[in-house]
C-alpha cells in the first residue's frame, strides 16, 4: 500500500497541489485501501460503490465523497 501512496503523493506534488490538499487526498485513499484489504491491482466497481455508500451513511460531506 505504501508504494501506491508514495506514487500518488509524488504525482500530486508534481501537479503543484497544496500540502494540505495532498494530506487530505492521501488520507481518503488510505482509508479506501484499508477497506479494500488487498488486491490493489483489481478494480471492482461494485466495491467502490459500496465503499462510497458506507461513507454517505457515516454522514461525510459531499466534498469528502467526491
Amino acid at each position: 500500500m505504501d508504494v501506491y501512496l508514495k506514487k500518488m503523493k509524488d504525482e500530486l506534488r508534481l501537479r503543484n497541489y497544496s500540502p494540505k490538499t495532498i494530506k487530505v487526498y492521501l488520507s481518503c485513499v488510505t482509508n479506501y485501501l484499508r477497506a479494500k484489504g488487498n488486491n490493489f491491482e483489481i478494480i471492482d466497481i461494485n466495491f467502490i460503490k459500496q465503499y462510497l455508500l458506507s461513507i454517505v451513511e457515516k454522514g461525510k460531506s459531499s466534498q469528502t465523497i467526491n
